[in-house]
């Protein structure tokens, strides 16, 4: 655990002093973006990405990796945003089995509260309320956990490690496997869990903790007839492999960046990915297919992306915003 006593000690661990630390978090919406990406597939549901710059980006990253990385334990069951673990480790659980169902968890990091990241800290991290309410700052935005900050997949994983223990068990004692990829929830077993009840309970578990499952995403199917897991397959030659459709994609969508750098107009039908989106996406690939991977990676390095991004804001695909000037509403404060 990390048992931090004082705003001195949470200070010499991040490298800063106490007043610089103070500094950063007065003013941490001086160091926020959010990237609003719209898909034209669900034009109602603009989907907001945040983006943490400069000194406070630093900071939090050495948060991560020096703290909490360093010293929270991690949950069997979990394989995303772990090291030594990944959507190819999470899939592996499940190949050899003979029944999937996979779902998934609803707004997963809003859905962890920033009173609750508090708790996290005090209850179960051992720190003091003012370190906890700075340690919860630093790792919360919008009074909730937050996609595209570092902090947010360990710290929703210690949350949810409960949860994985009750899961665990009860797919132990019914002779099935579990694993969790972030939101991803993945069972299976040797006869169909669609007819166990199983799924009713899942969601009853996620539900008496604060959490939903989205039965919109509920699936239920065999492992020969090549469900994937996390986006992995078994081919018919029995190694594991990227779905067909999510190799194809990541081309089409190399094909409509390189004719953006080419000055040509984006099809708005399709929705726009950033830099950074795309290069997950082929290192995902790479983790999982070695060959395929690095085509897709050789395609990505002859782009030339410093005129993807002028075109794409040019042309409105993607907006920046500064939160401080969007919203009215100031995030509820953490009383130690």
């Amino acid at each position: 655990m990390l048992y931090i006593s004082s705003e001195k000690n949470l200070s010499n661990l991040l490298r800063v002093t106490r007043d610089e630390l103070w500094d950063m978090l007065e003013h941490a919406d001086d160091y926020y973006d959010e990237l609003k990406l719209h898909d034209p597939a669900k034009p109602d549901k603009p989907r907001d990405i945040v983006c943490v710059t400069g000194k406070l980006r630093r900071l939090q990253i050495r948060f991560y990796r020096d703290v909490l990385l360093a010293r929270l334990p991690i949950s069997p069951y979990s394989h995303g945003g772990i090291r030594g673990r990944s959507a190819r480790t999470n899939a592996a659980v499940h190949l050899h089995s003979h029944f999937i169902f996979k779902t998934d968890i609803s707004s997963f990091f809003p859905s962890i509260r920033q009173w609750q990241i508090y708790r996290l800290f005090v209850d179960r991290f051992g720190c003091t309320p003012p370190v906890a309410a700075l340690c919860t700052r630093l790792c919360t935005y919008d009074n909730c956990l937050q996609l595209g900050l570092i902090t947010s997949p360990i710290l929703a994983d210690q949350f949810v490690r409960p949860i994985d223990k009750r899961i665990g068990i009860l797919c132990e004692r019914c002779r099935l496997k579990y694993s969790r990829y972030v939101d991803d929830i993945t069972i299976s077993g040797k006869y169909d869990i669609k007819r166990s009840g199983i799924p009713r309970v899942i969601a009853k578990i996620l539900l008496q903790n604060g959490l939903r499952a989205n039965p919109e995403k509920n699936e239920f199917g065999r492992v020969r007839d090549g469900i994937a897991v996390t986006g992995i397959r078994r081919n018919r030659r029995g190694k594991i492999d990227v779905e067909q459709e999510y190799a194809d994609e990541i081309a089409r969508v190399l094909d409509d960046v390189k004719s953006l750098s080419d000055g040509k107009p984006f099809d708005k039908s399709r929705p726009y990915f950033t830099r950074d989106q795309i290069r997950g996406r082929i290192q995902f690939v790479k983790t999982v297919n070695i060959g395929r991977g690095q085509r897709l990676l050789n395609r990505f390095h002859e782009i030339k992306w410093e005129l993807v991004a002028a075109a794409a804001h040019e042309q409105a695909l993607i907006v920046s915003k500064k939160q401080i000037t969007q919203r009215n509403e100031k995030p509820a404060p953490i009383r130690a």
